[in-house]
């Protein structure tokens, strides 16, 4: 066998601790631990100020800092949704079809939210793995 092959191969598999991987993980573990995503986008500011020699993660930081500010407006909005669906109906006890479509409304929308934030932080994670910038960093999408 080849030993440059095998060295190459594992370097393709090992897994980098580097800063945006670390601001990455911190978003992930917001779903454990609550309010982490908070560190982490304290983390993907100051890691943006820090002269770096990689330049591939200049890009990461903005791609993490608008990930965390897309999640807490999306979320602010379908709470503040969901709210204005419950104290908005004169009365709750009666079967107003109106409140039940907003709840589902902004159960969808939250829904959607997590599957956008989860794509784009396994996206960020495999591109920061590899030590390749992120192709469009101000995106609100992928």
């Amino acid at each position: 066998m080849d030993e440059s092959n095998d060295e190459a191969r594992r370097k393709d598999w090992t897994f980098q601790l580097n800063p945006p991987t670390i601001v990455c993980l911190f978003y992930l573990m917001t779903w454990f631990a609550g309010v982490t995503a908070i560190v982490g986008v304290i983390l993907a500011y100051v890691f943006r100020r820090t002269e770096s020699e990689e330049s591939w993660e200049r890009s990461h930081y903005d791609f993490h800092i608008r990930t965390f500010w897309m999640a807490a407006f999306g979320l602010s909005a379908c709470i503040a949704g969901f709210f204005a669906m419950i104290f908005g109906v004169p009365d709750p006890d009666s079967d107003d079809w109106r409140l039940l479509a907003g709840m589902v409304a902004c159960f969808g929308v939250g829904l959607l939210l997590v599957l956008l934030l989860l794509v784009r932080c396994a996206f960020a994670l495999i591109n920061a793995q590899r030590a390749l910038p992120m192709p469009n960093p101000r995106t609100w999408w992928v």
